[in-house]
């Protein structure tokens, strides 16, 4: 408190300036800097009370996204001059972003733990000059589930329980007059996280899928991922209703 320090930094266009305290706490500001100099003040008025997913080792940002569908609770990197968890105890939403900031040119290796426990297979980063943005995808959790049905290649899609904590117990196909038209019954065996069923191409153009949990909820997918062409079952898939329990 009371004392100041004085930087030069490398651009004169800042969007933001973040600080950290002795507790992990982090203060934000987002004063521009000018060339003739500026004076930046620290109080309790700029501590940032959400969710900041910075670390900062070097000068070029490495983004990752958190693409998996559901939430992280740890990301790590091979080198050990990286912090074992870069999440430092927080939660990285599906949709967030972690700011990994490196000298250019060095490459990280990175794993992420979904909140079920499972690891993920590595997402090799490199940081550079140019804007850069890695996703951590529901593929790289595959391994941590079992495949169902008959796989032929280009012949059908697969539906991917991506959903945390909730078993799949029912898998249904509906053309688009709304009929029954197939699916796979999986009771005997509910889809954990992870878990995928390989459904073979119909005849019939199909409009949605429809897959219901233990607890008798449905998730409905009208089409599938448009990058891996297969159905990824999350929680916004769920089906809301309306009705009150009795």
């Amino acid at each position: 408190p009371d004392s100041t320090v004085a930087i030069t930094v490398p651009s004169l266009n800042l969007s933001r300036i973040i600080f950290e305290g002795n507790d992990n706490s982090i203060f934000l500001k987002y004063n521009p800097a000018f060339s003739s100099g500026d004076t930046v003040t620290v109080s309790l008025a700029s501590k940032e009370f959400g969710f900041l997913f910075d670390r900062i080792f070097g000068s070029y940002p490495v983004v990752v996204r958190n693409s998996s569908l559901v939430s992280l609770s740890s990301v790590t990197v091979s080198d050990l001059f990286f912090e074992s968890n870069l999440l430092q105890g927080r939660i990285l939403l599906p949709g967030e972003l972690l700011y990994i900031w490196m000298d250019s040119a060095e490459i990280a290796e990175i794993t992420a733990t979904d909140i079920n426990g499972n690891i993920s297979s590595n997402l090799t980063c490199v940081a550079s000059q140019t804007d850069t943005l890695f996703h951590i995808l529901p593929s790289h959790f595959y391994h941590n589930g079992t495949e169902l049905g008959l796989v032929e290649e280009g012949a059908g899609y697969w539906v991917v329980n991506c959903i945390s904590d909730e078993q799949i117990v029912l898998v249904e196909v509906f053309d688009t007059d709304g009929f029954l038209i197939g699916g796979v019954d999986c009771f005997s065996s509910p889809l954990q996280t992870w878990d995928r069923v390989y459904l073979l191409h119909y005849s019939i153009p199909v409009s949605y899928i429809v897959g219901t949990d233990l607890e008798g909820r449905t998730y409905s997918l009208m089409e599938p991922d448009s990058q891996t062409d297969e159905y990824l079952m999350d929680m916004l898939s769920l089906d809301f209703g309306f009705g009150f329990p009795k």
